[in-house]
């Protein structure tokens, strides 16, 4: 069966719903959107089992201004309200908390710099300071930490996720529960082929696949870096730490923070890239490396009991850590790709940055070029430093 649309998503995680509800906003409900979302049930996809996490203390300056509008959003829900109900996602603004050595202390500088010129005032400590700041942490090997007070934290991320699935589909989106076999081409029009059988003809394909944007960039002929990095989460119960305490990133690559009376503990990432269907824990890595560093950081996580476990996987940019977002240079078809950890906060305005360029043909929010995939064909990298 031969079905039709403006404008097919290929992923139905927060990218592509955020996407299809700017787009039909952008469009003024004019364009036909389809999107096809190959777990219906999310369990895992990305947008499920990330941390859902977000922060301004980013080395880049297009990431802190993605995160402002995210943090509008979760401040004030009701654009996203349905049927008179603004949702709740239990935001908890009690900011990020980086760690430095000796030798990261000129990049937590850096970095400082430029959030400040973007607006955003996270508090330095250095030096012996640092002991009687964060009398709960150990700081004899630290140099510096960054406290993001304010316009940082962690919110309920599936909740947005459902969210921003129903204003796409109470906008008129389509979604089908499918995947995408092959992308054929026609000129500028394209025919996206389904794994239960038959096809969508569009005007448009958008690649918004997540971990499995690379297979579904090379069915439309075009080469793009992006690979699935599996992460591990534990769920610890910590008696003696305190649930006040901020997400903290370790310099050995590891983060915690409180959820309620427990605590989450994400594992720095693998060395490696994974299968497309690893969704297993790394309970070694657990046990053998992860809590010994992290007992020696606080020392209130000594006593602890690991409840439980869970993987996800990153979608990263393999040339330099950041988003691609706009044209691919394959005609009509769009990138929104490789956000290597930060995609859950940045869907927002990514979303409705691509959603201009589409229907308008320019960014009117938020300049996005510095995402385009221009720098990585002309080889010049726009990295982003803290990718945690």
């Amino acid at each position: 069966m031969i079905r039709a649309a403006d404008i097919v998503i290929v992923g139905g995680g927060v990218m592509g719903c955020s996407l299809a509800w700017h787009l039909a906003i952008q469009s003024r409900g004019s364009a036909s959107i389809i999107i096809v979302e190959r777990d219906p049930s999310y369990r895992f996809a990305s947008s499920a089992l990330s941390l859902s996490s977000i922060r301004q203390q980013f080395t880049t300056p297009v990431n802190i201004e993605m995160s402002r509008y995210t943090l509008e959003i979760l401040r004030d829900p009701s654009p996203l309200m349905i049927e008179g109900q603004a949702p709740d996602f239990q935001f908890v603004e009690r900011g990020y908390l980086f760690l430095g050595r000796g030798d990261e202390q000129a990049g937590i500088e850096h970095a400082y710099q430029v959030q400040r010129g973007c607006g955003f005032d996270p508090e330095l400590t250095k030096g012996p300071a640092l002991a009687g700041r964060y009398p709960w942490l150990h700081t004899e090997d630290l140099a510096i930490a960054s406290h993001g007070r304010e316009g940082e934290g962690w919110f309920d991320g599936y909740s947005l996720l459902r969210s921003l699935r129903a204003a796409a589909r109470g906008k008129g989106a389509e979604l089908v529960d499918d995947n995408v076999v092959a992308l054929r081409r026609d000129g500028a029009n394209w025919s996206v082929e389904l794994g239960k059988g038959g096809a969508i003809a569009c005007s448009h394909v958008v690649n918004a696949a997540g971990p499995w944007a690379a297979e579904i960039a090379d069915m439309a002929g075009c080469i793009l870096p992006v690979r699935g990095q599996k992460r591990s989460v534990f769920v610890v119960d910590a008696p003696d730490a305190d649930s006040d305490w901020p997400l903290v990133i370790d310099p050995e690559g590891f983060y915690f923070r409180p959820e309620g009376r427990t605590f989450l503990i994400g594992a720095p990432a693998p060395a490696d890239f994974c299968s497309a269907d690893d969704f297993e824990p790394d309970y070694p890595v657990f046990d053998e490396w992860l809590w010994p560093r992290l007992a020696a950081r606080a020392p209130a996580f000594e006593r602890l009991k690991l409840l439980g476990a869970w993987a996800g996987h990153y979608e990263m940019n393999i040339f330099d850590s950041n988003a691609v977002v706009g044209p691919s240079g394959v005609q009509n078809f769009w990138l929104i790709n490789g956000f290597s950890g930060h995609g859950l906060q940045h869907a927002l305005a990514a979303g409705r940055g691509l959603a201009e360029l589409m229907i308008d043909g320019q960014y009117r929010s938020i300049d996005l070029y510095p995402l385009s995939l221009d720098r990585l064909q002309q080889i010049f990298a726009s990295p982003e430093a803290h990718i945690i």
